[in-house]
């Protein structure tokens, strides 16, 4: 199934409840919005599990929008939240405007304001890849670092033979056509 979204705004008449979300690695600060004023905020542990099951338990009849920043946890939150059917934006961390004079930083206090931006009208989701996309995006960083060590690898090899006398073929770049050579090297001398 799939269940990506396709839209990058939120129209707040369309929704009773506006959730901003500041999310870090171990929690989650929620706050809850409506169209009258703020209705609550807590901090639960990182689990989209709870934070659906709260929704549901505490607000069953109204319709709800989530809001949060992108960051280093990911979109497993968002694919959780739209799975089951919410609307659900990410935005990209330039988008939370400070002032020099916001010098107090909380995730309480940005989590009020992603829902007050929710509220508004004035959020504007960056676009999240589909699951598969981002899997298979990893995949390929994941086999370009182990491409660049293994080059490192072998270029560390061909430095210690270079330092230890061994002539290597120019142009070569330590492949199967030096392994050949390599039994000339007597493990003896190599321990002294």
């Amino acid at each position: 199934m799939n269940f990506q979204q396709t839209h990058f705004r939120i129209k707040p008449l369309e929704f009773d409840l506006f959730c901003g979300m500041d999310v870090d690695k171990k929690s989650i600060s929620v706050t809850f919005g409506s169209h009258d004023g703020f209705v609550t905020s807590l901090k639960i542990p990182y689990d989209s599990a709870n934070l659906i099951q709260y929704v549901r338990r505490r607000f069953p009849d109204k319709h709800v929008a989530f809001i949060y920043e992108a960051g280093p946890t990911g979109f497993g939150l968002y694919d959780d939240l739209v799975t089951q059917g919410y609307n659900c934006l990410v935005i990209g961390p330039t988008q939370m405007a400070r002032s020099a004079a916001d010098r107090v930083k909380t995730n309480r206090l940005d989590s009020r304001k992603l829902a007050e931006k929710l509220r508004g009208g004035e959020a504007k989701g960056i676009h999240v890849p589909n699951r598969l996309y981002r899997d298979l995006r990893h995949l390929v960083h994941l086999r370009e670092v182990f491409v660049r060590s293994q080059q490192a690898t072998k270029l560390r090899i061909k430095m210690l033979l270079i330092f230890e006398g061994i002539r290597i073929s120019s142009g070569s770049s330590c492949g199967c056509q030096q392994e050949s050579g390599f039994h000339l090297i007597q493990r003896d001398a190599l321990i002294e």
